[in-house]
């Protein structure tokens, strides 16, 4: 249960672009979030931020990124515990799930075709993946609405963003593909 007053989370959440009464889209969001899981105690929600950070790397290409895509929305949202435990949690569920798949692929198939089965496995856990990434969006508010009453309550009242670390994670993991770019064209 959310044991915090709007204008609590309200103040947690706030932004510099939240002034004079005017109140940012991203804001406005959670706020709407927060009436309606008052009113109905309804946990899922929607949140596209989590979404898009989460299947950008689908879009583009099966990456090594896949795993660490949402860690950039919890990053950003001062949530680190999640930032860490949900990207884990995914390559943990990714490696089992492309194991049972593999298996049951050379049990069913009755042939040991490595080319295919490898493809099948990377392309079945990325599915997984993908349907995870979407039950962590549809659940990310609620996440951020927990996380915030808990820092309210102890005291915690540091803003809910951290624009500095998303930056600097970006900047990071842009650095490291291209240097792997670079190792693999060398090669």
């Amino acid at each position: 249960m959310i044991n915090i007053t709007r204008e609590q989370f309200f103040s947690f959440i706030k932004t510099e672009k939240d002034k004079d009464g005017v109140v940012s889209k991203a804001t406005q969001h959670y706020l709407d979030y927060f009436d309606k899981y008052q009113s109905t105690g309804k946990k899922g929600g929607w949140n596209w931020s989590v979404l898009i950070f989460s299947m950008c790397p689908f879009l583009f290409y099966f990456s090594e990124y896949a795993f660490v895509s949402s860690l950039f929305w919890f990053f950003y949202r001062r949530m680190y515990f999640y930032g860490i435990l949900i990207p884990v949690t995914e390559c943990i569920l990714y490696f089992s799930f492309s194991f049972v798949f593999s298996f049951l692929y050379i049990k069913f198939a009755g042939n040991f075709d490595f080319g295919v089965l490898l493809e099948y496995g990377i392309y079945s856990g990325f599915i997984f993946i993908g349907i995870f990434d979407i039950l962590i969006a549809y659940y990310a508010d609620y996440i951020y609405l927990k996380h915030a009453s808990k820092k309210v309550l102890k005291e915690t009242l540091q803003s809910g963003v951290n624009k500095k670390l998303l930056i600097t994670l970006i900047v990071i993991l842009g650095l490291g593909a291209l240097v792997g770019a670079y190792l693999l064209a060398k090669h």
